[in-house]
């Protein structure tokens, strides 16, 4: 079930759900879509009207804090309905979709943070829309201008040096607004993290198993395009400005 194609046909507006911190009915969502959710899981996992469910998709625009509130909204009813195994996609989902943010630093710390964040959560799949070189809102990755690709197209390379590593490592981060993710693949490491505050952030890293002496730091922002900065992890901190992105990369194990 597409949630938003099917949700303007059933139900009233439901403002909050009050089973999970109030969460307010989300501007890009349509107005009755969280109503049509519940009503239709209730309906599909009834004795009188049972359904399979293969997989659940959503959209959202909204920004990270906000989609990711969306994503425990989507699996907490899911569970409650008995489709806890069911997949969820987000298919479509940019948090600058607006022509004047195509090429800014902030869509690219912004889907960065998006990437690092949901990876942390249950979502199986996530469609970024979209890649056309075009003049719409919604296509980010390429100057249509240009057609040279914009700052998030890079945040997008910088996220797939995780995936090629494959094993991911553990990461907390206790700065508001700001978001990291890690993997290793033998004696090689990389850590990513973006910083979506509009203020720079001087970040303190608790890095173990990898040698930060051997860091190569990139950074993606107003002046770096997912280029080296030159900048070492001098007492293992890191200043980074706002709406900016860095991936450290580790090439010695201690």
């Amino acid at each position: 079930v597409q949630l938003g194609n099917i949700a303007q046909r059933s139900g009233e507006r439901l403002e909050t759900d009050p089973e999970n911190g109030h969460i307010k009915n989300p501007k890009m969502w349509l107005d009755k879509a969280p109503t049509f959710f519940i009503n239709f899981l209730e309906y599909i996992s009834s004795p009188e009207h049972p359904a399979p469910l293969d997989f659940f998709s959503w959209h959202s625009y909204s920004d990270v804090g906000e989609i990711e509130k969306q994503h425990d909204y989507c699996r907490k009813y899911l569970k409650k309905y008995g489709f806890g195994t069911v997949d969820d996609f987000l298919n479509e989902w940019d948090p600058a979709h607006d022509m004047k943010l195509r090429n800014s630093s902030f869509s690219s710390a912004n889907v960065l943070a998006v990437m690092l964040a949901m990876q942390k959560k249950e979502t199986a799949m996530m469609n970024y829309y979209d890649a056309r070189i075009g003049t719409s809102d919604y296509s980010g990755l390429f100057d249509p201008n240009t057609t040279y690709p914009c700052k998030a197209y890079f945040s997008m390379m910088s996220f797939n040096q995780l995936y090629k590593l494959k094993n991911e490592g553990m990461t907390a981060c206790d700065y508001e607004n700001v978001y990291a993710g890690a993997a290793a693949d033998g004696d090689k490491a990389v850590l990513l993290i973006a910083n979506i505050n509009n203020s720079a952030v001087e970040a303190e890293l608790d890095i173990k198993g990898f040698d930060a002496e051997s860091a190569e730091i990139l950074l993606i922002n107003d002046i770096y395009h997912y280029t080296p900065c030159g900048r070492e992890l001098a007492g293992n901190k890191l200043v980074l400005d706002g709406n900016t992105c860095a991936e450290i990369r580790f090439s010695r194990k201690i």
